[in-house]
């Protein structure tokens, strides 16, 4: 065991920091197929609907 910022930690468990960014890595590869993903039509044509003035 090793003392690190006050707590124990066990040796070759990956320290809070290395555990964050994996989880960021693998949140941008979901985030990033979903950006990536087509806008449905139906989507599309409420957002034409919202952008056309009110008379």
């Amino acid at each position: 065991m090793r003392v690190v910022d006050n707590r124990s930690v066990a040796k070759g468990q990956p320290q809070q920091s290395e555990i964050q960014v994996q989880i960021g890595r693998q949140l941008r590869t979901v985030y990033d197929d979903v950006l990536n993903q087509p806008i449905p039509d139906r989507f599309m044509e409420l957002l034409q609907k919202l952008d056309t003035p009110k008379k």
